[in-house]
Parts: structure tokens; C-alpha cells; sequence
């Protein structure tokens, strides 16, 4: 039995494949069709599955593909037969009766069963067949998914053509009492509100729209609800009974940009009550609408109750609307309150205003800051910022200060490891030499920041300059002298530059306790089985839409868990194991992430089993990443990072400026490259092709840059004309410096992003079948 039972309960949720024993169509469940599904066009899933039908999961596949394709009968006869395993008829005449007789036969169904049956009823009510849609519906099963809420939802919809409203109120208040999170609610909600209507019952109507803007869900929910309760109360004559109904109602209009509307609901509320949230609203509106009346607004409640929100209210809708000297002259004001919750927030928005502005008056704003919260994990970023400054204009003296009182204060705050860098190159000589003290400092950013670009530069410095019998010797000597912070040191060094291989197990096996542990039983999650009662149909759900290619299916039955801390473990542990084990690698590294931080873990590789750091960070379209680092002459490993830092492998990725696919290329890029390529014909959320296309880039800025990584990299994000001009004004400084004083905060990341997952795809695929080549 572990140590450490709590955290092996997080892993007793996880069950396998072997629940799916009783289906004979589960023995031909694979993963490569669902890859297929996920990174493949309609067109592409039709090509190469029409002829391949008689198996339940490559049906399902295809039925989305005709579905999104628009062909809608074709799409119901692929539905239909992945509804069991072995029981096939592609001669269905496509209508409501003998599909549904089909579909309610006595055979046994696959695991698609469900999710097929509601599709079918889906594509049967745009066909107005409700009295089958509501029988189709009936036959899915009750198992508390969000796909049973949606057949449900579906249902009273057909239910409501039929004016059968009672029945859809009824069906509807029962789901509404077994879904509790605020997106089902806030649907059920707007359900019920529709049907009320229909019935005549405006009253319970506005009352359930109500419900729908107290759920909180989102603005869209809120736009309709809103736009509905108007409805009822101009046409209607429904009246609000209560002050909370109409400070919902208000609320629910300023969302939906209802400014007027809502401002005369907010003026008759605040003639019989005071309330500071509907006067923080109005003041929004008329900071937006009507700037004098704001001004004569605020003035009129200077002295009162709650005067600074309203006033930090103000400043926040001037700030989002892009008028930010007027707001910061509003934040300047308010760095005299005694609030230290406003206080918090005020200080740390001019000390990023200044700082990123270059202007001095910085330092003051982020030193009351420190001396205020000096507990905040804020603070330490706040002395690297001031070093920082410091180091820009040159006044090293000073930068060190800072940095060795933030590596003092804040040991382990991820900022540290920038200030250590820098007190590092602040004191070498010209020749590098370490400083005295060098092992200290190295087993500082080993134990503290394994995590950081800046810690793991110097530390494959180190391991690149030292041989392995040496370090080995090191540690062993760490070991006898039971100083488990230098074994670790060691240890880290000798993982850099061999990565997992036997030594590796065993040195696990000698560390301290107290720092493997929690680490290695990691390797649970992928190496043992287990069930829970409380979560065996979730799961099994997650898994069906994984095997499907359904990614939209997984995220709708995702957003039912509960956001308690344990329940949000539970589900980034499973997600990791699926997305993972389905090659679906935007998530299998996301919710990899988000599971160590649930778990409180630093990202120290070193420590974690083999298989969670390849979910971490996959050898992601290891074909065509292979093929194409061959033909361009790019590594493995760049290509990799740059995929990782620039869209963390989501093929669909679509950046504010237009940028497309998991390399993020623009088009006029793309359409260059296409020309030098002789391909006429191209699709940037392909995989393989934006691999083509993104080595062909990183290519040309390898040769125009003479290998220059960080220009190279910059230029990637930037463009070249940019990077041109950044070196122009960093003449006399070094690559470091170019690279930390960017003048793009994007650029300046992505940098040090890559270079990092650089190192680190090196160390983890240097011993294994898909090593890096």
C-alpha cells in the first residue's frame, strides 16, 4: 500500500478498456481510427472509411463526417449501424418507422448506442418528426450524461411542437434537479422558459429566465434571457415581484449591451433602495454612454458608503476601453484607501503600467506593494522586475541587490530562477567562470526552479560540460553524505544528459523519500487499472467519445464534473490517461499540467516516470515530424518545441492576427512557402502539412539567422523585419540580453519556451524507440 493514500485515490477513478469486454465490437475498438477522426477533414474520413462500414466505431466516425458534410440521410444510415456490434442493414429505407425499428431491436448494442440514437433523433427533428424524435429519446439511457440532459432538452423541444407542454415541464424539472452545474441549468432554464411561454404561463416564463441569469453561465444565456424578459414585461405586462428579479434582469441587460433598458430598470430599483452593485452598474453605463453625467454621478456619492468601487469601478471601464491615463490618475487616487483588497489590485495594475512603459515611477508602486503583501507570490516577481530594470540600464550593482534579496525572500518563486540567472552573468567575468559558490547555486535552481528556462540552461551548461563517471561519482557521494538536495543536483545533471535509462531507475530508487514519492507514484496512472462506482459511467462515456474521434462529445460531458478541488484531480487524471493513450495531444500535455498542479508538484522530469513526461510532452505526428526534420534538415526536437510553444498541438488553433493550425502560419507566409514547395493545394489545420510548411520556414530562418536559435525563433513569431531591428538596437549585447529585452512580451516568452522544451524533449527521448534524430 502506498504512502501516500490520498493521492493514490486520485488514480482509483480510473478504469479501462476492459469494461467494454461484454461488446464483440469493442475487440475491434482501435485507436487509429479515432486519430484519424481528430485531425481529419469530412472528405478524408469518407475516402478512406466508405468501404470499411461494417464496424460500429468507423460508422460513428463516418455518420459525423456526412453530418457535417450536410448529408443528412446518409449520415442517419451510418448512425444506425454503429448502434450495435455485430448487427448491420445498409438497405434502411430512411425514414422515422423503420429506422426506429431498427434502432429498438433486440440486439446488442455497442458502446455508441446512445450518443448514435441521439443523433438520429437530432437529424429526425429537423425533419419535423417529433413523435418520433420523443420515442427515439426514450430509448437512451438514464446515466446522468450530459448527453442524456440534451435528449431531454431535445425531447421537450418535440414535446412543445406538440404542444404537449405539461409533459416537457415535467420531464424538465425533473433533469433540473439532477444537474446542478450552471451551464445545464442555465439550459434547462431557457427550456422551461420556452415552453412556459408556449403554454400561455408567462409568469412562471419570466420567473424561469430569471433563473437562467442567477445561474451565471455566460452572456449569451444572459442575452436571451434578457431579451425574453422584455418580451414579457412590454408585451406581456408580466411584472417583476421583487428586487431581485430586477437586479437580474438589469444585470442581465447591461451583459447583453441593453444599455438603456437596463439603466431605466437600475434608476427604479435605486429610488427604493440603495445598493452599491446596481450604482457601480449605472455608473458603467453612463462612463460608457454618458461621461459628464458619470463625473456629476460620482460626485454626487463622494463621502458615501462604497464611494472607492465606484471609483475603482470607473477606472476599470476607462482601463478595458483604452483610455488608460485617465484611469491611472483614477488608481493614483486610490492608492490612499485602507482597503487592502483594492488596495492589492490598484498597486499591482500601475506598477505593470509603468513597468511596461520603461518609466521609472514603477519601483515605488511595486516596493509599497512588497512592504504591503509581502506574502504574495506577486512580490518576488515584483524584485526580479526591479532587477530587471536595473540590469537594462546597466547598474549592476543595484540589479544584484535585487535579485539576492528576492532569492532570499522567495526561494522558490518561479521568478527566482530569473533572478539567479542574472546574478549569475552579473557575477562571472569576462571569461564565465563560475562563481565561488557554484555548486550551492546550481543545487538552488535544481531544488527550487527545475521548471524555468533560466534554471534549465545553466543546469545543461553544467551537464554538458561534465562527464558522466564524474557526475556519477558526485552523487554517490551526495548520497553517502545523506545531502539529498546535492543527490538531487546530480542527479538532475545526469538525467539532462543521459535521460531515462537504468541508471535513471535506480538512482530513483536511492533518492530521499521525502522527494521522489509523490513523483513516482505518478507512474500509477498509467501503469495500473482501477474502478470507482462513484465515476464508472463518466468515465466510460469519456472513453466511448474518445474512441469515436468526438472531441466535442468529451468537452460536453467534461463541464458536468463539480470544480471542487478533488473532483478537478479526478478529471485531469483521466483526461491525461485518455488524451494520451488516443494520441489527442493538445490535451494529453494540458491536463498533464494542470493535474501537477492539482497535485502541487514542480514540473521536475527527473522525478517523473517516463510515461508521464511523454504525456507532458509528446513526440507528437512522430511520422511526419520524422520525415519532414529529415527532408529540411531541422531537428526533431525544434520542431517539436515550436509546435508545443506555438499552438501546444492543437491543429485547429486560430490566432487573433489569422494565424492557422499547430505551426500557427499566417497565410501570406503559407501561400510563399506553397509557391516554394510547388503545392497548389493546401490545408493548414493538417498536421502534416503545417509540419511541411512550418520546417520549410524554419529552414530559411536557420540560414538567414546562421543558426542563431533565438533570432531564429524570433523571427518565427516576430518576422525577420522585426528581429532586424531588435538587433540593430542590442549591438553591444549579448544573446541573453537580446532575448530578456525584446520589446514584444509574446516574442520574449516564446524564446525562452522553446528553448526549453528543447532541452527537455532532448532528455526524455534520448534513450527511447522514437529517439530523436
Amino acid at each position: 500500500m502506498p504512502k501516500n493514500i490520498s493521492f493514490i485515490l486520485i488514480f482509483t477513478f480510473i478504469i479501462t478498456i476492459s469494461s467494454f469486454k461484454e461488446s464483440e465490437c469493442a475487440s475491434e475498438l482501435s485507436v487509429n481510427p479515432a486519430e484519424e477522426a481528430f485531425y481529419s477533414k469530412p472528405d478524408q474520413i469518407i475516402k478512406k472509411f466508405r468501404k470499411e462500414s461494417f464496424n460500429c466505431q468507423k460508422n460513428i466516425i463516418l455518420a459525423r463526417a456526412y453530418r457535417d458534410k450536410k448529408k443528412l440521410k446518409t449520415a442517419i444510415l451510418y448512425y444506425a449501424n454503429s448502434c450495435f456490434d455485430k448487427h448491420y442493414n445498409f438497405q434502411i429505407r430512411l425514414f422515422a418507422q423503420p429506422v426506429y425499428s431498427f434502432v429498438q431491436s433486440e440486439n446488442v448494442k455497442s458502446i455508441f448506442y446512445n450518443e448514435s440514437v441521439y443523433q438520429i433523433a437530432s437529424l429526425f427533428f429537423d425533419y419535423a418528426e417529433y413523435e418520433y424524435v420523443i420515442k427515439f429519446t426514450r430509448l437512451i439511457e438514464n446515466d446522468k450524461s450530459a448527453l442524456y440532459r440534451d435528449s431531454v432538452l431535445l425531447r421537450s423541444r418535440s414535446l412543445q411542437k406538440l404542444n404537449l407542454f405539461n409533459e416537457a415541464i415535467d420531464d424538465l424539472k425533473k433533469i433540473s434537479s439532477v444537474y446542478k452545474d450552471h451551464e445545464s441549468l442555465s439550459l434547462i432554464y431557457l427550456r422551461l422558459g420556452s415552453v412556459y411561454e408556449s403554454s400561455g404561463n408567462f409568469y412562471n416564463a419570466s420567473d424561469s429566465y430569471i433563473n437562467v441569469i442567477k445561474t451565471e453561465s455566460g452572456i449569451w444565456q444572459n442575452s436571451i434571457a434578457s431579451k425574453r424578459l422584455i418580451y414579457l414585461t412590454t408585451e406581456k405586462k408580466v411584472i417583476l415581484d421583487s428586487s431581485e428579479k430586477f437586479k437580474c434582469f438589469a444585470s442581465a441587460l447591461y451583459d447583453a449591451g441593453q444599455f438603456n433598458k437596463a439603466l431605466i430598470i437600475i434608476e427604479t430599483i435605486l429610488q427604493k433602495e440603495q445598493s452599491t452593485d446596481m450604482e457601480i452598474l449605472k455608473l458603467n453605463i453612463l462612463t460608457l454612454k454618458n461621461y459628464p453625467k458619470a463625473i456629476l454621478f460620482l460626485k454626487s456619492k463622494e463621502g458615501s458608503t462604497g464611494y472607492e468601487k465606484l471609483l475603482l469601478a470607473h477606472a476599470n471601464i476607462l482601463w478595458e476601453h483604452g483610455r488608460r491615463k485617465e484611469s491611472v490618475k483614477i488608481y493614483n487616487r486610490l492608492t490612499s484607501t485602507s482597503d487592502n483588497q483594492l488596495l492589492e489590485g490598484v498597486l499591482t495594475r500601475l506598477s505593470f503600467y509603468y513597468e511596461e512603459r520603461n518609466k521609472p515611477e514603477f519601483i515605488s508602486y511595486m516596493e509599497l506593494y512588497m512592504k504591503k503583501f509581502p506574502e504574495e507570490v506577486q512580490s518576488g516577481r515584483f524584485l526580479w522586475l526591479i532587477g530587471r530594470y536595473f540590469v537594462k540600464i546597466n547598474n549592476r550593482e543595484k540589479a544584484s541587490e535585487y535579485f539576492k534579496t528576492g532569492i532570499m525572500k522567495y526561494p522558490d518563486n518561479f521568478y527566482t530562477s530569473y533572478c539567479r540567472f542574472w546574478l549569475y552573468k552579473n557575477s562571472s567575468t569576462e571569461k564565465k567562470t563560475r562563481p565561488p559558490e557554484n555548486l550551492e547555486f546550481l543545487e538552488e535552481l535544481a531544488v527550487n526552479n527545475p521548471d524555468t528556462y533560466h534554471a534549465l540552461t545553466l543546469l545543461k551548461d553544467e551537464a554538458d560540460k561534465s562527464e558522466t563517471s564524474i557526475l556519477t561519482k558526485q552523487y554517490k557521494e551526495a548520497l553517502k553524505n545523506k545531502n539529498k538536495n546535492r543527490a538531487l543536483l546530480f542527479h538532475t545533471l545526469l538525467f539532462i544528459k543521459n535521460g531515462y535509462n537504468n541508471s535513471h531507475s535506480e538512482r530513483l530508487k536511492q533518492l530521499d523519500n521525502s522527494i521522489t514519492t509523490k513523483y513516482t507514484e505518478t507512474a500509477g496512472l498509467f501503469k495500473k487499472t482501477f474502478s470507482s462506482e462513484k465515476y464508472n459511467s463518466f468515465l466510460k462515456n469519456i472513453e466511448t467519445y474518445f474512441y469515436a474521434g468526438d472531441i466535442y462529445g468529451v468537452n460536453r460531458e467534461v463541464k458536468l464534473i463539480p470544480e471542487n478541488d478533488e473532483s478537478q484531480k479526478f478529471l485531469a487524471s483521466a483526461l491525461t490517461v485518455y488524451s494520451d493513450k488516443f494520441r489527442y495531444y493538445n490535451y494529453s500535455t494540458f491536463y498533464g499540467f494542470k493535474l501537477l498542479k492539482h497535485l502541487k508538484l514542480k514540473e521536475n522530469l527527473s522525478l517523473l516516470p517516463q510515461e508521464f513526461a511523454e504525456a507532458l510532452y509528446p513526440y507528437a505526428f512522430s511520422e511526419c515530424v520524422n520525415d519532414e526534420s529529415k527532408k529540411f534538415k531541422v531537428k526533431p526536437e525544434l520542431l517539436l518545441s515550436m509546435m508545443k510553444a506555438e499552438s501546444n498541438f492543437n491543429h485547429a488553433a486560430k490566432s487573433p492576427a489569422g494565424a492557422i493550425g499547430i505551426m500557427q502560419l499566417m497565410h501570406p507566409t503559407a501561400k510563399g512557402i506553397s509557391k516554394d514547395l510547388r503545392i497548389k493545394v493546401y490545408d493548414l489545420t493538417n498536421p502534416c502539412t503545417s509540419i511541411k510548411f512550418g520546417a520549410n520556414y524554419i529552414t530559411w530562418l536557420n540560414r538567414y539567422y546562421n543558426g542563431q536559435i533565438e533570432y531564429m525563433v524570433a523571427g518565427y513569431n516576430a518576422g525577420a523585419g522585426n528581429v532586424n531591428k531588435w538587433k540593430s538596437y542590442t549591438i553591444n549585447k549579448d544573446i541573453d540580453y537580446f532575448s530578456e529585452f525584446n520589446p514584444f512580451d509574446e516574442t520574449r516568452d516564446y524564446i525562452f519556451k522553446t528553448k526549453k522544451y528543447i532541452i527537455q524533449y532532448e532528455s526524455i527521448y534520448k534513450n527511447q524507440e522514437k529517439q530523436l534524430k
